[in-house]
Order: C-alpha cells, then sequence, then structure tokens
C-alpha cells in the first residue's frame, strides 16, 4: 500500500479497455492521477478473479483515506463486487456511471476528505456535464418547429 501521500485512492472499473482509455487520454491533458489505478473487466473474467483484482487495486491506492471505486454501470459484475467491498471494514466508496468530466475533476480536487465526500464531488461534476445539445445551443429539432 502507498503510504507517501494522505489522500483518498481511486479505483476505476469498467468493461473492457474504455476506463483505462478515459484515464489515458485524461492524463495526456492534465498530467498524472496519482493515486489511481484501473482495473478493467471482460464479460468472461470469473467473479474470483475480478474480485482479487478489485483488491490488490484498492491495497495499491489506499493511503489511509479510502477508497473510491468509478465504475462504468451500476448493476453489472464489476459495480456489485465493489459493492461487496462497502462491508464496513474497509472505508470505501463506489460511484456509477464514470464518464471524462469525473476524471478531469479527480485531476483539480483536494482528496482529502475521503471517499464519500470525493464521490459526491465528482458525482456533482458528471452529473453537470450531461447535457443536450439542443439544449446548449437553443436549436430545436425539425419536429418540434412542425
Amino acid at each position: 500500500m502507498s503510504r507517501n501521500s494522505a489522500m483518498t485512492g481511486v479505483v476505476v472499473v469498467t468493461h473492457g479497455l474504455h476506463g483505462a482509455e478515459m484515464v489515458r487520454d485524461t492524463q495526456a491533458i492534465v498530467g498524472d492521477l496519482p493515486e489511481l489505478r484501473v482495473v478493467t473487466v471482460s464479460t468472461t473474467d470469473p467473479p474470483e478473479i475480478t474480485n482479487a483484482r478489485l483488491e490488490t487495486a484498492s491495497y495499491e491506492v489506499g493511503s489511509g483515506l479510502g477508497v473510491l471505486f468509478l465504475v462504468d454501470l451500476h448493476g453489472a459484475t464489476p459495480s456489485n463486487l465493489c459493492m461487496a467491498l462497502m462491508d464496513g471494514a474497509h472505508n470505501v466508496e463506489v460511484l456509477c456511471g464514470l464518464n471524462m468530466a469525473m476524471l478531469l475533476k479527480l485531476a483539480t480536487c483536494e482528496r482529502k476528505d475521503g471517499p464519500r465526500d470525493l464521490a459526491e464531488l465528482l458525482l456533482q461534476t458528471g452529473r453537470r456535464s450531461i447535457r443536450l445539445g439542443s439544449e446548449i445551443t437553443g436549436r430545436l429539432h425539425i419536429e418540434e418547429i412542425e
């Protein structure tokens, strides 16, 4: 476990490689994201293997303040396995619905208040980034004009 910095660790957990790609693209924009690991999950991975990867990743980034799991899809096996780690013995939180805005915010925010507070901040950021183009531009669809 890395103990040289006191910050909330983050584990990005996604189906396939898109989480790793989002982290890579975020780092290309903002630089390194410390105390962060990515766990990619294939639909053919046995839950025991995924669980072992999650535990290893959380151990590697857990610096005493806890771990936030950023997961792509609520209700799927990866999120269910992360939720199982919320057993009271670990200081963890799970945030489902990962998007790039959350990762960009992660690069600029303090991570000193634990996984729950970090999850709340990233949740707000992620929600604000989900927008309809027509709301932003004020342009209507052809059906709405007729």
